[in-house]
């Protein structure tokens, strides 16, 4: 399923997740677990409609703990004009602390009366 913005100016989803129901705390502890965060961004012809996608590391109380890794947006020029999605990735460490994860999607609005920034196949993996 690909997830578009709609008729909004700025549209966003989320989704919080507790790593430790699969995951012991002592090798998140030990900076043993990586992640690979990816998806596919884009939006429509030569409009900046774009879509944004991020990761942030929670710690048990829920604050932020690390850096937040983000990957988009994908605009116009980075299109070629055209509509399409276009594969971004990043992969790191999943900082000290970290109990839980959030991931944040935004798809703003700059052209037309449609917000199409578009996104699909949002892929986290923790090992």
């Amino acid at each position: 399923m690909s997830f578009y913005g709609q008729v909004s100016g700025v549209t966003t989803m989320w989704q919080i997740n507790d790593m430790t129901i699969s995951i012991d705390p002592i090798l998140i502890d030990n900076q043993t677990i990586s992640f690979n965060f990816s998806a596919w961004i884009g939006g429509y012809l030569d409009q900046d409609d774009n879509a944004q996608i991020s990761l942030t590391f929670l710690n048990q109380t829920n604050q932020n703990i690390g850096n937040t890794t983000i990957l988009g947006p994908v605009l116009a020029i980075d299109r070629g004009q055209r509509t399409s999605l276009l594969y971004r990735q990043e992969n790191g460490q999943v900082p000290i602390g970290s109990r839980s994860f959030k991931v944040l999607v935004t798809m703003t609005r700059f052209n037309g009366s449609y917000n199409d920034g578009d996104i699909d196949n949002i892929v986290l993996q923790l090992y």
